[in-house]
């Protein structure tokens, strides 16, 4: 048993040469990271896209997936599904289209007396895209 331990850190301290070294050391950062997420939320919380980039760039800069499985705490399917999703993303921007932006809509100044008198759908919509404009409104049958 002591052996086999003593190899595990022989092999270890021998990974932290070169690149090597510097993916090892984006894997325990990671593996920080990871930790700080999962004792701040509870558990099955959906990982943030940010943490799921940086495995996705470890893995692209040389980091070993097993490390990075065992450090992080990942299933081999949650690393393949990122991957692949970042595959699909940096081909998607490259023909041209562009991820779609949400916008928050407030109203300047609420008009509560004017939503509790009217009829549900009597009031138009407007969206508005700088200096233009779109409104809806339920049309009379």
């Amino acid at each position: 048993m002591h052996g086999r331990h003593s190899a595990r850190r022989g092999r270890t301290r021998g990974a932290l040469s070169g690149s090597k070294g510097t993916a090892a050391a984006t894997v325990m950062d990671l593996g920080r990271k990871f930790d700080s997420f999962r004792k701040q939320n509870r558990r099955h919380a959906p990982i943030p896209a940010e943490l799921r980039a940086a495995v996705v760039r470890a893995l692209r800069q040389g980091a070993d997936r097993g490390e990075l499985r065992r450090t992080c705490r990942l299933s081999g399917t949650q690393i393949e599904r990122w991957s692949a999703e970042a595959a699909n993303m940096a081909s998607s921007s490259a023909s041209g289209l562009e991820a779609a932006r949400v916008f928050s809509v407030v109203d300047d100044q609420p008009n509560s007396e004017a939503r509790a008198t009217a009829p549900v759908g009597s009031e138009p919509l407007e969206l508005r895209l700088g200096p233009w404009f779109v409104r809806i409104h339920l049309a009379q049958c």
